[in-house]
């Protein structure tokens, strides 16, 4: 019997054990917040039996010791079991809680009191530690297993569902092979159902039911405790699914004021190359591109034609009509060359009354041609205009050759003396 009670002792030992030692203070389920009370079971409960091994090995002088120690953790491993029941039942009203909370030290004082009044406490506290604590502890315990199976089973976990089912039949049978089959004594039901009717029954001593019982509980409850690591990964998904999440919004965002950014460069960089009253590139925008165009056309050895415009008289219009006209007059202008040209040419304003126009792939013939146009278009614009002055331009005209390249300032300074030459020829005249 001693290898039994080794086996009994360590199932539940080991029980007690795994429990404590298995991650569960982030978990969910209300089994967690419980459990400790099962794994204080099994360590006192494991205790107890191996104390009843070496009862059976002791020599005599030393029981005395032992049977001290089996009174006392006998009852509180079922106290354990008890207060993990009726933690787990209690609901409803208050007082009705209240009234729970308070049994087991009511079942406490009972035992304590019928452990005094009999002549032989050992055998008294043995076999109403059974009645009065083991048989609550066990059947509620069981009760709550099965809630709890049911809350699992909700979230589609049929496992562990299976495995609680398995410990709360475990429990109910340890129930009654622990707490109504008892040692021999004078009182009933100890006088009826006990040890020596079980093992003439049964043909076994209980003690070896108890110990079955103990293992089915043992294996399905350490299964059980798989229900908190499932819920540990889960966790750890959801964690990483809300991280990547978190991670994808962010990459969004900042996405989205790179664009805004690259919208907000791109508008300044639209700024600081157009002329803001005409829309026309401004004096920066206009080389920027000449030099691009002027390597383009010597590399495909094409013709360009730069031309230079002066409107004339502006500072008279701004001084005799004021410089709203003024501004008229230059968006006028530009008006006016945006028509004559091409949309692949380049038109700009350089300065304040000084217009540019890069024309590439034209002949000389096509230039005077589009010279004709440019002063049919001042034309039409004077008559269609109600104003007290004529808008007229002075222009000259250089060319660049590919065969014979020239850097941009030379091919503008040609334009330039073009159109001076021109001015002076419009005063003298």
């Amino acid at each position: 019997m001693a290898l039994v009670f080794l086996i009994y002792g360590l199932a539940f030992f080991i029980l007690g054990f795994a429990i404590v030692v298995y991650p569960k203070k982030q978990s969910n389920f209300a089994l967690a917040r419980s459990v400790w009370l099962i794994a204080a079971f099994g360590i006192l409960h494991g205790l107890n039996e191996w104390v009843d091994m070496f009862i059976i090995i002791e020599r005599p002088s030393g029981l005395s010791f032992l049977y001290t120690m089996r009174s006392f953790l006998l009852p509180a491993s079922f106290i354990a079991l008890l207060q993990f029941g009726i933690g787990g039942i209690v609901t409803g009203k208050k007082r009705s809680r209240h009234l729970l909370r308070t049994l087991p030290a009511v079942l406490l004082i009972l035992w304590s009191s019928a452990v005094f009044k009999s002549s032989d406490h050992v055998l008294a506290a043995d076999v109403w530690a059974r009645y009065l604590l083991c048989v609550p502890g066990t059947a509620l315990t069981s009760l709550v297993l099965m809630r709890q199976s049911a809350e699992i089973a909700d979230l589609g976990l049929s496992r562990p569902k299976t495995y609680l089912m398995l410990s709360a039949l475990g429990f109910l049978f340890y129930g009654f092979l622990s707490g109504l089959i008892v040692p021999d004594a004078g009182f009933f039901p100890a006088s009826l159902l006990n040890y020596t009717m079980f093992e003439k029954t049964a043909g076994l001593k209980v003690q070896i039911f108890r110990t079955a019982c103990a293992l089915v509980v043992t294996f399905n409850m350490i299964k059980v405790l798989e229900i908190f690591e499932l819920e540990a990964v889960e966790s750890l998904r959801r964690s990483r699914d809300e991280l990547e999440m978190k991670v994808r919004e962010r990459t969004k965002n900042l996405e989205r004021e790179i664009d805004w950014r690259r919208r907000i460069e791109e508008e300044l960089r639209a700024l600081s190359l157009t002329d803001e009253l005409t829309g026309l590139c401004n004096r920066r925008g206009f080389f920027n591109l000449v030099e691009q165009e002027l390597k383009m056309a010597a590399r495909l050895k094409r013709e360009v034609f730069m031309l230079y415009a002066d409107l004339d008289n502006l500072k008279t219009i701004n001084d005799t009509f004021g410089h709203s006209e003024g501004d008229q007059a230059l968006i006028g202008t530009a008006k006016i060359l945006r028509e004559t040209f091409r949309d692949c040419d380049i038109v700009a304003r350089i300065g304040g009354d000084e217009f540019m126009v890069l024309q590439i792939g034209i002949t000389g013939d096509n230039m005077e041609a589009v010279a004709a146009r440019l002063q049919t278009g001042i034309e039409t614009y004077n008559e269609q205009r109600e104003h007290n002055y004529r808008l007229s331009l002075s222009f000259g005209v250089s060319y660049y050759d590919p065969e014979n390249p020239c850097s941009v300032d030379e091919l503008l300074h040609r334009g330039e003396k073009m159109m001076y030459e021109q001015k002076m020829l419009k005063r003298f005249a």
